[in-house]
């Protein structure tokens, strides 16, 4: 799906198509979500440590706020998401704990320690499986690939939402040229008259 960039004001005046950005239908919810973004080159420097990278991350972060039209079957997108992504986060680090715990505890006992050791391994491997599966959930989400001071702009949503916010965006403008003719106009008038008073 296509991206589109959205204006501050655009976010936060409720400016927004009343379509939902992820179908494209009517919208019916308007779901409130924020959004912290930094340069992607960033992640390169975890390499270098974890302090550098967070420190960096937090200097360069940019926030954006949106209250995105969503339909009936699109409205918890983000919370579903999000669920599939940390539920199953925790279920994995439990298993890991539990494995270490049982391979710490055994001393000795060659079951306990294999057990713990089959522990672990489910764990481990579950985090590289939940590692897969979160990138998946994000990358084909609604998300910001960018946010700057003026915009934020937004990856992955619907071909009909956008159409509709380059259609109000010219709307806009097309009214916002109207009344610069308008006043224009006012002012010649004026002009004009008073110059034939003169």
């Amino acid at each position: 799906m296509p991206s589109i960039k959205i204006w501050k004001d655009e976010l936060e005046d409720d400016a927004l198509p009343r379509l939902c950005m992820k179908c494209g239908a009517p919208a019916t919810h308007f779901v409130k979500k924020s959004f912290r973004w930094y340069p992607p080159w960033i992640n390169i420097l975890i390499l270098a440590g974890l302090l550098i990278w967070a420190i960096l991350a937090s200097i360069l972060a940019k926030t954006a706020s949106i209250r995105a039209p969503f339909c009936d079957e699109h409205e918890g997108h983000w919370r579903i998401r999000s669920r599939i992504c940390w539920i199953p986060l925790l279920g994995t680090l439990l298993v890991l704990i539990i494995g270490i715990t049982i391979s710490v505890i055994a001393e000795g006992n060659r079951n306990l320690m294999d057990l713990g050791g089959i522990v672990a391994a489910v764990g481990g491997g579950s985090f590289v499986l939940w590692l897969l599966v979160s990138a998946f959930v994000q990358q084909t989400g609604i998300r910001p690939t960018e946010i700057t001071d003026d915009s934020a702009t937004f990856k992955q949503v619907n071909e009909d939402f956008i159409a509709a916010l380059r259609d109000d965006r010219e709307a806009e403008e097309e009214e916002a040229d109207r009344r610069y003719r308008e006043r224009k106009s006012r002012r010649r008038e004026r002009r004009h008259d008073e110059d034939d008073d003169d």
